[in-house]
């Protein structure tokens, strides 16, 4: 069943609960909630409008917290209020009727060690990225704090393809549980339909990463047989070859652009360094589509001798064309034309 057959069923009458201001605690944290979401949700953006954005964070939690002054009062009603999206999409979704549920691998698997119980929730293999979501319940007397972070090591088929890097989450639910998510860049991924995924937490900032990591001795461990049979009939590929010498004297070969259900990734080769006392640096591409849409790259590696790719939210080859045009992000310098994205 997907989200929209989930929609028909809601119950939507509201005359039931009883109406009231929400009292100042539940204001500030649905305040931060929003922020939060609204912060991390910008995957595409008209070009060149990034500063117009920050505006929007005080409006629309002015407008949360006057709907707030309807709102069932107090966390009980709230709780009883039916949820229908999914974990990975509240912190990685594309707009808010994103729905990946046909990608998943739905689980429930709990570990449990002196520092509380970790429950696997949902794991998602993407063409460049592990996706997963998570439950902490802290242990009787750990302390954690908002910016809580938790680090897996990553086998597939028992071989270790972590590039390192990736983006976390957190957010504290309204029983004292945290609902935690992580994606985790990978390289060339094993051929074959279902992986065999590891993991293995060990790394746990009860504060954030900018906090001193608590030593876990007994690690929180969990292993899932992922399909991935819809997200490859869903994935298209554009295979380039396309020879690109750029302003800094830096040549590049695109091999090919994969476009999944959640992610648009362009494979790439460095075939010339730049020239010595250069001024400008490749750092990876603005993806561009026709209409002039630009969507924010959200990773980028590359180097002479090693694996290079830029990572770019989902794209839709059939509504319009898009282009890559690379660029020095630390000094907003392009170097180089926009060019097609076609075979």
């Amino acid at each position: 069943m997907n989200i929209y057959d989930e929609l028909n069923d809601l119950n939507t009458e509201t005359s039931t609960y009883e109406e009231g201001p929400l009292p100042e605690k539940e204001r500030e944290d649905w305040e931060k909630r929003v922020r939060t979401k609204l912060l991390s949700s910008g995957s595409s953006r008209p070009s060149r409008a990034r500063r117009r954005a920050k505006w929007l964070i005080p409006s629309a939690v002015a407008l949360l917290l006057a709907i707030g002054a309807t709102l069932p009062s107090g966390q009980e009603a709230l709780a009883r209020l039916p949820f229908v999206a999914g974990l990975i999409e509240r912190f990685a979704g594309d707009g808010p009727n994103a729905d990946y549920s046909a990608y998943k691998t739905q689980e429930e698997q709990t570990a449990i060690n002196e520092f509380g119980s970790l429950t696997l929730k949902e794991v998602i293999v993407d063409t460049d990225q592990l996706l997963i979501a998570l439950k902490f319940k802290p242990a009787e007397g750990i302390e954690v704090g908002e910016g809580l972070q938790m680090t897996a090591k990553v086998l597939i088929n028992g071989e270790n393809v972590s590039m390192g890097g990736g983006s976390y989450g957190s957010e504290k639910e309204q029983d004292g549980t945290y609902t935690l998510y992580e994606d985790a860049s990978l390289s060339e991924l094993p051929p074959g339909e279902t992986l065999h995924v590891s993991l293995e937490y060990s790394g746990f900032y009860p504060k954030g990463f900018l906090s001193v990591p608590t030593n876990v001795t007994k690690p929180w461990k969990f292993e899932v047989e992922s399909s991935r049979a819809a997200i490859l009939a869903d994935t298209k590929t554009v295979r380039m070859g396309r020879k690109v010498l750029l302003t800094n004297g830096q040549q590049i070969l695109i091999e090919k652009v994969v476009v999944s259900p959640l992610s648009t990734r362009v494979f790439m080769k460095m075939t010339k360094e730049a020239e010595p006392g250069r001024k400008y640096t490749f750092y990876g591409f603005r993806l561009v589509s026709a209409s002039g849409k630009e969507f924010d790259q959200s990773a980028f590696a590359g180097g002479m001798d090693s694996y290079s790719y830029s990572r770019f939210p989902k794209i839709d080859l059939e509504a319009e064309k898009y282009f890559l045009i690379p660029y020095d992000g630390s000094q907003d310098k392009e170097l180089g034309e926009a060019i097609p994205i076609e075979p």
